[in-house]
């Protein structure tokens, strides 16, 4: 507790106008939600609540910059960093689907008015299809690069996310996960696979210890 009072803070506020114009529910979703995520990548959320009639939450402040100042400022990064935002993309895209549907599951069940044994399975289909696409992109990334790994993977993603998207019924939200599930392994392959291929033996350990803590 004390490390963490010493840690500088970074407070979001919501603007009374946009609060007045789209109301507090959504903002109070993104708190529930970020408060949900649990990756290394990911920033945990400290606090939240409401002072004077201003929602509020708290986070660790991140200095440097974001992605888009960099390239700005650099238009060109070199192989390693370029391998090293690919790695920790890669490993929170599963983090991230799984933390992002679990708290919606009862707004989905309420939604397609289902049981929640149906509704559990959309969840328990991401997670088949995600251990059979860990088998599957290894051998892809391998024979064919880890780029068109990357990219078949992150275009089947995205086709799931679509199927998910539009789904009129439970059916088709289950198969809208499983397939962004089996595209979104491929980020956690590919990372591991760019570990060995950029760094020695002696440092992989350390790096993978990184990756998975």
């Amino acid at each position: 507790q004390a490390f963490q009072m010493l840690r500088e803070r970074g407070l979001k506020v919501l603007h009374p106008e946009l609060a007045y114009a789209l109301g507090g529910d959504r903002f109070t979703r993104e708190i529930e939600v970020a408060a949900g995520l649990d990756h290394p990548h990911i920033l945990p959320l400290f606090d939240s609540g409401e002072a004077d009639g201003h929602l509020y939450y708290v986070m660790p402040l991140v200095r440097g910059g974001s992605l888009r100042e960099r390239l700005a400022r650099e238009p060109a990064l070199t192989v390693t960093e370029v391998a090293s935002i690919a790695r920790d993309i890669g490993t929170a895209l599963g983090p991230i689907a799984t933390n992002l549907y679990l708290p919606a599951l009862p707004s989905v069940r309420e939604y397609f008015d289902a049981s929640v044994a149906a509704v559990q399975a959309t969840f328990s289909i991401s997670v088949i299809s995600f251990a059979f696409g860990i088998l599957a992109w290894g051998p892809f990334a391998d024979r064919y690069g880890r780029r068109k790994a990357v990219l078949g993977g992150l275009a089947i993603m995205v086709a799931g996310s679509l199927v998910s998207l539009t789904a009129q019924n439970l059916g088709w939200l289950v198969a809208g996960r499983g397939i962004q599930a089996f595209g979104t392994a491929t980020g956690i392959v590919v990372a591991r696979a760019i570990v060995s291929d950029r760094y020695p033996v002696a440092r992989m350990s350390k790096v993978l210890a990184q990756l998975t803590m």
